[in-house]
């Protein structure tokens, strides 16, 4: 099942993808955030994972220790081109 955070959330989220992320903008109040809303997911919902669905999340998350897993989609796809060229 697809769990998606709230719309507030996502608004939050997108902010920051735009205005920070793809400018290279790390911010460690951002990162607390996105972390607080996966602990609430997590708390609320159950969740088992997230999905980096943007490639500028990973370099917000380097490094740091989430309650759940972090399924990077860019490593995905490069395993998944390797295994298709082997």
């Amino acid at each position: 099942q697809v769990v998606v955070p709230h719309a507030d959330e996502v608004d939050y989220i997108a902010e920051k993808i735009h205005d920070e992320l793809e400018r290279g903008i790390i911010k460690s109040q951002t990162r607390d955030t996105f972390t607080a809303i996966i602990e609430r997911m997590y708390q609320d919902e159950g969740i088992e994972a997230i999905i980096l669905g943007c490639t500028e999340l990973p370099l917000l998350f380097a490094g740091t220790e989430l309650p759940v897993k972090a399924l990077d989609t860019v490593d995905i796809h490069i395993e998944a081109l390797f295994k298709a060229l082997q």
